[in-house]
């Protein structure tokens, strides 16, 4: 299944769309995906939403996919167990992309070390509109970092914190 998508992907020059939600296709699936997105050049939309299992090793990829792809504007991991490790290989992707706007790492676990790391990209990253960290245990620690991070970024028009266990120290 993934292995043939994967296969079509890397050679197709007219599919820019990919819905995968909550297919099942497994961390090793999405990993042949993120390997075919190092060469495909016009795919811009890619959901991998939904208990695919990517994980922290997946997210090694996923960063190598985001380092060498320059068309992919919108990516949806949300459900998919990366946690703070695996948002960390993220950031570090996101730091020097130049083409990617909407990230959403929804229900992830990354907490708020992973928000740190997060918050360190978008400090940087100068094309990310939109973020979702919904229901990321990030709490208070977390949100004081992406709020300095917003002090510093200029185009992040979108941000998605709900569900965070933030309280008064990370509002204000």
């Amino acid at each position: 299944g993934a292995t043939k998508i994967s296969e079509a992907l890397a050679a197709n020059t007219v599919l820019t769309e990919l819905n995968l939600a909550w297919t099942g296709i497994g961390a090793e699936g999405a990993t042949k995906i993120f390997e075919a997105l190092t060469v495909n050049n016009v795919l811009t939309v890619l959901n991998l939403e939904g208990g695919i299992g990517i994980g922290n090793d997946g997210a090694t990829t996923i960063s190598e996919a985001l380092a060498a792809n320059t068309v992919l504007t919108e990516l949806n991991l949300a459900m998919n167990g990366i946690g703070a490790a695996g948002a960390t290989k993220i950031s570090e992707a996101l730091a020097g992309n130049t083409v990617l706007t909407v990230l959403n790492l929804e229900r992830n676990s990354i907490g708020a070390a992973g928000a740190t790391e997060i918050s360190e990209a978008v400090t940087v990253n100068t094309v990310l509109t939109e973020l979702n960290l919904e229901r990321n245990c990030i709490g208070d620690d977390g949100a004081t970092k992406i709020s300095e991070a917003l002090t510093a970024n200029a185009v992040l028009t979108e941000l998605n914190l709900a569900g965070n266990s933030i309280g008064a120290a990370g509002a204000t």
